[in-house]
Formats: C-alpha cells, structure tokens, sequence
C-alpha cells in the first residue's frame, strides 16, 4: 500500500524530485519579470517627464513675466502719443508761439530747435587718435 501512496504524491509534484522547475513556472516567471522591467521603465520615463513639465513651467513663468512687461510698456504707449499730439498741437497753435515769443525776447518764431543726436564717441576713429595723443603726452 505504500507503494501507491508514493505514487500519488509523485503525480501531485512532478518536478519537484528533480530539483528542476516546471516549464509553465519558468514561464510565469519571465512573464513578471518582462512586467517588472516594463513598470521600472514606465516610473524612469514618468520622472523624465516630471522633470520636463517642470522645466517647462519655470519657462512658463519666465514667459509670464515677460508678458507683463510688455503689456505694462504697450499700455504706457496711449499716453505717450496723447502727449506727444499735446505737444504738437501747442507747436502748431500760433496763440501758443505769441505767449512764448513775448517772454523770449529778440529771438523769432522761425527759429527751430536743432535737433539732439546721441554719437558714441569712442567708436569714431579721430576720438580715438587723439586719446592715444593725449596719453603719451
């Protein structure tokens, strides 16, 4: 009779005398493992994308602040021009030009203002001929 329990245990593990694992375990096996690497792989690459929607957003704010500043500038040109038509109105009104006159004294409404340039000097070249003279010297 002992002989017959030995053969129902035998049937219940196979592979198990051998030492060696069943095929549909080794498969079972290589089937978590590829999910393992698969998980693994999608954590690395959900961080990767963290990072860049990150960098992204401070991109974002830099944007933001720029946007501000443009806007903060192009609200300013309304005001620019209203003074800007002021001033060319009081040019052009001759009521305005006799008041002016009168405090001025000899000079004539004709004369106009010469117009202000600004001109680096230190790129012209005779500028700096006569630096290089005025240091040896």
């Amino acid at each position: 009779m002992r002989s017959s329990s030995a053969a129902s245990r035998l049937s219940h593990a196979p592979g198990s005398l051998m030492g060696a694992p069943s095929s549909a375990h080794m498969s079972r096996l290589n089937a978590k493992k590829q999910e393992y690497d698969a998980v693994r792989a999608l954590g690395l690459s959900s961080r990767a994308m963290v990072e860049q929607l990150e960098k992204l957003a401070s991109q974002s704010d830099i944007m933001v602040d720029g946007g501000e500043a443009v806007g903060n500038v192009s609200s300013n040109w309304a005001n620019t021009f209203s003074i800007i038509s002021m001033l060319a109105q009081q040019k052009s009104d001759p009521a305005t030009h006799a008041e002016d006159d009168a405090g001025d004294g000899p000079e004539s409404s004709n004369d106009t203002l010469p117009s202000l340039v600004r001109v680096e000097i230190a790129s012209l070249p005779q500028v700096d001929k006569s630096k290089e003279a005025l240091s040896r010297s």
